[in-house]
C-alpha cells in the first residue's frame, strides 16, 4: 500500500468514524425521553424474573477477564463472573 493510499485509508477511516459518533449521538438524545420509562419497565421485568428464577442463555466475555450468562428470558445477565 503506497503512502498516499493510507492516507486516504486514514482520511476515510476518520470520516466514517465522525459519521457513526454522529448518528451514535442523535439516537441517545432521540430516545432519551423514551428510556426514562423503557429502562425502568426493563429492570422490573429482569426482577420478576429474578424472582422465579433466570434461564441461562449464552455465554458472554468481555475479553479482560469477566464473564456471565444472559436469562433467555428478560436478557438480564447472570452467574457473572470478574475475574475475581
Amino acid at each position: 500500500m503506497s503512502a498516499d493510499d493510507k492516507r486516504a485509508h486514514d482520511e476515510i477511516w476518520r470520516e466514517r468514524n465522525a459519521l457513526n459518533r454522529e448518528r451514535l449521538e442523535f439516537m441517545a438524545e432521540a430516545l432519551k425521553d423514551f428510556d426514562k420509562q423503557y429502562c425502568p419497565k426493563v429492570r422490573a421485568l429482569q426482577d420478576r424474573c429474578a424472582a422465579i428464577g433466570h434461564v441461562r442463555g449464552s455465554f458472554h466475555t468481555n475479553g479482560l477477564g469477566s464473564c456471565w450468562f444472559y436469562c433467555n428470558q428478560c436478557g438480564a445477565r447472570m452467574e457473572i463472573d470478574n475475574g475475581n
